[in-house]
């Protein structure tokens, strides 16, 4: 093995960024890697105040099956459990889709 990756584990309930879920690849800036940016980034996501405004009507929402906006820009990211690679590489998840419908609706 070259350069193998590991997350210890803790028993305190701690979150883990990389281990049971589909984790995000980000290309290394500098000495600043794909690891240290996916962690720097879940954090920033974790900061994500609960209560950010939603730009699309509630019955838009609905309609679609898009998730609230920040939901969207978590999952974008750090998908649910569940969700499709499939659909996660053609930009087609439920959150993908509400963001792109969101920064088209806002181009008017």
């Amino acid at each position: 093995m070259i350069n193998p990756q590991f997350e210890l584990l803790t028993g305190d309930g701690q979150d883990s960024t990389e281990v049971g879920r589909i984790v995000p690849i980000y290309e290394a800036i500098g000495t600043f890697g794909t690891r240290a940016i996916r962690r720097a980034t879940y954090a920033a996501l974790q900061q994500v105040d609960a209560q950010l405004p939603d730009l699309l009507p509630t019955s838009i929402r609905t309609r679609l099956k898009f998730p609230s906006r920040r939901d969207a820009i978590i999952y974008t990211h750090f998908p649910p459990a569940g969700e499709s690679v499939d659909a996660l590489n053609q930009f087609r998840s439920p959150a993908q889709q509400r963001l792109i419908f969101e920064e088209f609706s806002s181009t008017n």
